[in-house]
Protein backbone atom coordinates (compact mmCIF):
# COMPACT_ATOMS: atom_id res chain seq x y z
CA UNK A 1 0.00 0.00 0.00
CA UNK A 2 1.47 3.39 -0.74
CA UNK A 3 0.99 5.88 1.84
CA UNK A 4 0.28 9.27 0.21
CA UNK A 5 1.32 11.08 3.09
CA UNK A 6 4.90 10.18 2.15
CA UNK A 7 4.58 11.12 -1.54
CA UNK A 8 3.13 14.55 -0.60
CA UNK A 9 5.95 15.27 1.69
CA UNK A 10 8.74 13.39 -0.78
CA UNK A 11 7.64 15.99 -3.72
CA UNK A 12 6.74 18.96 -1.34
CA UNK A 13 10.52 17.89 -0.65
CA UNK A 14 12.45 17.65 -3.23
CA UNK A 15 10.34 20.24 -6.26
CA UNK A 16 13.55 22.43 -6.56
CA UNK A 17 15.65 19.07 -7.58
CA UNK A 18 13.02 17.80 -9.56
CA UNK A 19 13.38 19.08 -13.37
CA UNK A 20 17.47 18.72 -12.62
CA UNK A 21 16.70 14.90 -13.10
CA UNK A 22 13.62 14.90 -15.55
CA UNK A 23 15.35 14.30 -18.69
CA UNK A 24 13.33 11.13 -18.99
CA UNK A 25 9.90 12.38 -17.53
CA UNK A 26 10.02 15.54 -20.52
CA UNK A 27 10.97 13.00 -22.97
CA UNK A 28 8.11 10.42 -21.83
CA UNK A 29 5.53 13.87 -22.20
CA UNK A 30 6.77 14.58 -25.25
CA UNK A 31 5.96 11.33 -26.91
CA UNK A 32 2.76 11.08 -25.14
CA UNK A 33 1.63 14.21 -26.81
CA UNK A 34 3.07 13.08 -29.95
CA UNK A 35 0.24 10.30 -30.17
CA UNK A 36 -2.49 12.86 -29.96
CA UNK A 37 -3.50 15.65 -32.26
CA UNK A 38 -2.64 18.81 -31.43
CA UNK A 39 -4.52 20.24 -34.26
CA UNK A 40 -8.07 19.33 -32.63
CA UNK A 41 -9.24 21.83 -30.41
CA UNK A 42 -9.81 20.69 -26.84
CA UNK A 43 -12.50 23.13 -24.96
CA UNK A 44 -12.17 21.16 -20.91
CA UNK A 45 -9.04 19.36 -19.83
CA UNK A 46 -8.09 17.76 -17.15
CA UNK A 47 -4.53 16.99 -16.03
CA UNK A 48 -3.92 14.63 -13.45
CA UNK A 49 -0.07 15.05 -12.04
CA UNK A 50 0.85 18.37 -13.38
CA UNK A 51 4.18 17.95 -11.53
CA UNK A 52 6.28 20.83 -12.17
CA UNK A 53 4.04 22.40 -15.76
CA UNK A 54 6.29 20.55 -18.16
CA UNK A 55 3.22 19.11 -19.75
CA UNK A 56 1.07 21.72 -18.69
CA UNK A 57 2.96 24.47 -20.72
CA UNK A 58 2.61 21.97 -23.47
CA UNK A 59 -0.90 21.67 -23.61
CA UNK A 60 -1.77 25.15 -23.12
CA UNK A 61 0.91 25.88 -26.18
CA UNK A 62 -0.34 22.86 -28.36
CA UNK A 63 -4.65 22.63 -27.49
CA UNK A 64 -5.22 26.22 -26.13
CA UNK A 65 -8.11 24.68 -24.09
CA UNK A 66 -10.83 27.49 -23.08
CA UNK A 67 -10.28 25.38 -19.89
CA UNK A 68 -6.98 23.71 -18.06
CA UNK A 69 -7.84 21.90 -14.25
CA UNK A 70 -4.12 21.14 -13.09
CA UNK A 71 -4.11 18.80 -10.51
CA UNK A 72 -1.03 17.54 -8.15
CA UNK A 73 -0.58 16.07 -4.78
CA UNK A 74 1.96 18.68 -3.72
CA UNK A 75 1.52 22.18 -3.32
CA UNK A 76 4.89 22.71 -3.73
CA UNK A 77 4.74 20.94 -7.03
CA UNK A 78 1.28 23.40 -7.97
CA UNK A 79 3.53 26.32 -6.72
CA UNK A 80 6.27 25.10 -9.62
CA UNK A 81 3.44 24.94 -12.39
CA UNK A 82 2.09 28.14 -11.65
CA UNK A 83 4.97 29.97 -12.31
CA UNK A 84 6.15 27.85 -15.31
CA UNK A 85 2.48 28.51 -16.56
CA UNK A 86 2.39 32.78 -15.83
CA UNK A 87 1.36 33.42 -19.32
CA UNK A 88 -1.78 31.58 -19.07
CA UNK A 89 -4.94 32.73 -17.45
CA UNK A 90 -7.25 29.78 -17.74
CA UNK A 91 -6.12 27.44 -15.42
CA UNK A 92 -7.85 26.01 -12.65
CA UNK A 93 -5.05 24.75 -9.84
CA UNK A 94 -6.44 22.25 -7.68
CA UNK A 95 -3.85 20.62 -4.95
CA UNK A 96 -5.31 17.31 -4.54
CA UNK A 97 -5.06 13.05 -4.54
CA UNK A 98 -5.33 12.84 -8.45
CA UNK A 99 -6.92 8.62 -6.89
CA UNK A 100 -9.65 10.56 -4.73
CA UNK A 101 -10.47 13.40 -7.14
CA UNK A 102 -14.33 14.85 -7.59
CA UNK A 103 -15.58 17.73 -8.18
CA UNK A 104 -19.19 18.94 -6.29
CA UNK A 105 -20.40 20.77 -9.61
CA UNK A 106 -20.57 17.08 -11.60
CA UNK A 107 -18.00 19.20 -14.83
CA UNK A 108 -16.82 16.96 -17.82
CA UNK A 109 -13.99 17.14 -19.47
CA UNK A 110 -13.20 16.53 -23.21
CA UNK A 111 -9.85 15.12 -22.24
CA UNK A 112 -8.16 13.61 -18.99
CA UNK A 113 -4.33 13.26 -19.48
CA UNK A 114 -1.51 11.86 -17.69
CA UNK A 115 2.40 11.46 -17.79
CA UNK A 116 4.52 9.13 -15.29
CA UNK A 117 1.58 9.48 -12.62
CA UNK A 118 -0.62 6.05 -12.23
CA UNK A 119 2.63 4.61 -10.71
CA UNK A 120 1.56 6.29 -7.28
CA UNK A 121 -2.16 5.01 -7.28
CA UNK A 122 -3.27 2.03 -5.21
CA UNK A 123 -6.54 1.22 -6.95
CA UNK A 124 -5.83 2.04 -10.33
CA UNK A 125 -9.30 0.35 -11.90
CA UNK A 126 -11.31 2.29 -9.58
CA UNK A 127 -9.40 5.80 -10.86
CA UNK A 128 -9.59 4.90 -14.53
CA UNK A 129 -13.42 3.88 -14.17
CA UNK A 130 -13.95 7.01 -12.06
CA UNK A 131 -11.99 9.13 -14.79
CA UNK A 132 -14.35 7.48 -17.60
CA UNK A 133 -17.53 9.45 -15.86
CA UNK A 134 -15.70 12.59 -15.66
CA UNK A 135 -14.76 12.21 -19.46
CA UNK A 136 -17.97 14.04 -21.91
CA UNK A 137 -19.23 10.92 -24.37
CA UNK A 138 -16.46 11.35 -27.43
CA UNK A 139 -13.75 12.23 -25.35
CA UNK A 140 -10.79 10.60 -24.76
CA UNK A 141 -7.61 9.18 -21.97
CA UNK A 142 -4.41 10.35 -22.90
CA UNK A 143 -1.58 8.92 -20.38
CA UNK A 144 1.95 7.64 -19.80
CA UNK A 145 2.60 5.51 -16.96
CA UNK A 146 5.83 3.08 -15.79
CA UNK A 147 5.00 -0.32 -15.12
CA UNK A 148 6.41 -3.56 -14.20
CA UNK A 149 10.02 -4.36 -15.18
CA UNK A 150 10.91 -1.10 -14.05
CA UNK A 151 13.85 -0.70 -12.54
CA UNK A 152 14.27 -4.60 -13.14
CA UNK A 153 18.25 -4.26 -12.33
CA UNK A 154 17.58 -3.05 -8.69
CA UNK A 155 14.98 -5.43 -8.19
CA UNK A 156 17.59 -8.74 -8.94
CA UNK A 157 20.60 -7.00 -7.51
CA UNK A 158 18.99 -6.42 -4.57
CA UNK A 159 17.17 -9.84 -4.51
CA UNK A 160 20.55 -10.91 -4.12
CA UNK A 161 21.52 -9.11 -1.88
CA UNK A 162 18.95 -9.88 0.24
CA UNK A 163 19.76 -13.92 -0.27
CA UNK A 164 23.43 -12.96 0.68
CA UNK A 165 22.19 -12.39 3.78
CA UNK A 166 19.55 -14.59 4.55
CA UNK A 167 16.82 -12.09 4.53
CA UNK A 168 13.45 -12.33 2.90
CA UNK A 169 13.51 -11.29 -1.02
CA UNK A 170 11.28 -8.14 -1.01
CA UNK A 171 11.22 -5.81 -3.71
CA UNK A 172 12.07 -2.22 -2.98
CA UNK A 173 10.06 0.44 -4.46
CA UNK A 174 6.57 0.48 -5.80
CA UNK A 175 4.96 -2.52 -7.04
CA UNK A 176 3.77 -2.01 -11.04
CA UNK A 177 1.25 -3.31 -12.74
CA UNK A 178 2.55 -5.30 -16.34
CA UNK A 179 1.01 -3.85 -19.61
CA UNK A 180 -1.83 -6.81 -20.29
CA UNK A 181 -3.04 -5.73 -16.51
CA UNK A 182 -3.20 -2.09 -17.08
CA UNK A 183 -5.23 -2.94 -20.28
CA UNK A 184 -7.59 -5.30 -18.86
CA UNK A 185 -8.39 -1.79 -16.12
CA UNK A 186 -8.87 -0.03 -19.35
CA UNK A 187 -11.37 -2.38 -21.46
CA UNK A 188 -13.46 -2.67 -17.79
CA UNK A 189 -13.69 0.77 -17.01
CA UNK A 190 -15.68 1.24 -20.70
CA UNK A 191 -12.33 2.62 -22.45
CA UNK A 192 -12.16 2.05 -26.56
CA UNK A 193 -8.62 1.72 -27.59
CA UNK A 194 -7.00 4.22 -30.43
CA UNK A 195 -3.52 3.69 -30.00
CA UNK A 196 -0.98 2.03 -27.30
CA UNK A 197 2.53 1.20 -27.26
CA UNK A 198 5.05 0.23 -24.62
CA UNK A 199 8.70 0.33 -25.33
CA UNK A 200 11.78 0.02 -22.43
CA UNK A 201 14.27 3.32 -21.89
CA UNK A 202 17.65 2.24 -20.67
CA UNK A 203 19.52 4.84 -19.00
CA UNK A 204 23.11 5.68 -18.02
CA UNK A 205 24.36 7.07 -14.75
CA UNK A 206 27.87 7.87 -13.33
CA UNK A 207 27.94 5.29 -10.52
CA UNK A 208 24.86 3.44 -8.42
CA UNK A 209 24.77 6.69 -5.63
CA UNK A 210 23.96 8.80 -9.24
CA UNK A 211 21.22 6.26 -9.53
CA UNK A 212 20.02 6.65 -6.42
CA UNK A 213 20.13 10.15 -5.91
CA UNK A 214 18.26 10.51 -9.28
CA UNK A 215 15.40 8.02 -8.17
CA UNK A 216 14.85 10.24 -5.35
CA UNK A 217 14.77 13.43 -7.42
CA UNK A 218 12.25 11.68 -9.63
CA UNK A 219 9.73 10.46 -6.96
CA UNK A 220 10.41 6.64 -6.98
CA UNK A 221 11.21 6.76 -3.48
CA UNK A 222 9.92 4.08 -0.84
CA UNK A 223 6.58 4.61 -0.02
CA UNK A 224 5.53 1.97 0.57
CA UNK A 225 4.16 0.76 4.18
CA UNK A 226 4.33 -2.66 3.78
CA UNK A 227 8.08 -3.10 2.90
CA UNK A 228 10.29 -3.44 6.36
CA UNK A 229 13.83 -2.09 7.16
CA UNK A 230 16.96 -2.51 4.84
CA UNK A 231 19.98 -2.85 6.87
CA UNK A 232 22.98 -1.26 5.95
CA UNK A 233 24.60 -4.94 5.16
CA UNK A 234 21.95 -5.43 2.51
CA UNK A 235 22.87 -1.52 0.98
CA UNK A 236 26.27 -2.03 0.99
CA UNK A 237 25.90 -6.00 -1.38
CA UNK A 238 23.01 -4.22 -3.27
CA UNK A 239 25.43 -1.37 -4.07
CA UNK A 240 28.39 -4.00 -4.85
CA UNK A 241 26.37 -6.20 -6.77
CA UNK A 242 24.50 -4.00 -9.00
CA UNK A 243 28.09 -2.22 -10.35
CA UNK A 244 29.27 -5.39 -10.64
CA UNK A 245 26.55 -6.65 -13.09
CA UNK A 246 24.86 -4.24 -14.57
CA UNK A 247 27.63 -1.73 -16.11
CA UNK A 248 28.47 -1.43 -19.39
CA UNK A 249 31.44 -0.74 -21.53
CA UNK A 250 32.25 2.48 -20.30
CA UNK A 251 31.83 1.90 -16.44
CA UNK A 252 28.65 3.51 -16.17
CA UNK A 253 25.50 2.25 -14.39
CA UNK A 254 22.46 0.72 -16.43
CA UNK A 255 18.99 1.04 -15.69
CA UNK A 256 15.25 0.15 -17.56
CA UNK A 257 12.75 2.20 -17.28
CA UNK A 258 9.53 0.01 -18.35
CA UNK A 259 6.62 2.60 -19.52
CA UNK A 260 2.50 2.33 -21.20
CA UNK A 261 1.64 4.89 -23.14
CA UNK A 262 -2.26 4.85 -24.32
CA UNK A 263 -4.94 7.03 -25.65
CA UNK A 264 -8.25 5.71 -25.18
CA UNK A 265 -11.66 7.00 -26.27
CA UNK A 266 -15.18 6.89 -24.04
Amino acid sequence: MINKAFVQKHFDRSVSQYDKGAGLHRFIADKLLAMASLNGHKKNILEIGCGTGYLTSMICSGWNPENLTAVDISNNMIESTKERCLFHDNIEFIRKDGERLSFEDGRKFDLVVSSSTFQWFNDIYSSFKHYHSMIEDGGEFLFSMFVEDTFCELFQAFEKACVINKRPAMKPGQKLFGVGKVREFLRAAGFKEKDSFFEKHVVTFSSFDDLREKIKKMGFSNSNEDIGYISKRVAFDLKKIYAAEFCNDKKEIQATYSVFYYIGKK
